[in-house]
């Protein structure tokens, strides 16, 4: 799974989907990865950091099983230009953010 690479090396071999059901709170939207707590370096923060990682790992996935493995360097390279998920969302997969967060959270639940 590409999204793996992503992940601490503790849970590599861990579904990116299934480690985000497991959160207390798992995320409803792109822009909870933008949220970045003032934890001192804690075991909070690496908690958050670590979530933050597979949060991630599955909006990586869930991208290349929709849209295809193409998109992933599209992907990539976007994340240099783009800094919110309203411009890169739609310059990558040609999709508003609502659909894709709407797509995003099926998959989680799958």
């Amino acid at each position: 799974m590409i999204a793996n690479r992503l992940l601490p090396d503790d849970c590599g071999d861990e579904d990116p989907a299934h480690l985000i059901q497991n959160l207390s709170t798992p995320p409803q939207h792109l822009a909870d990865l933008e949220v970045i707590p003032s934890f001192p370096e804690s075991q909070e923060h690496w908690v958050h950091q670590w979530q933050q990682r597979a949060i991630l790992a599955s909006v990586v996935d869930y991208g290349v099983a929709t849209y295809g493995r193409q998109t992933l360097p599209l992907l990539l390279q976007a994340m240099a230009v783009h800094d919110n998920w309203e411009t890169l969302i739609p310059a990558v997969y040609g999709v508003s953010v609502e659909e894709f967060e709407s797509g995003w959270q099926a998959y989680l639940k799958m």
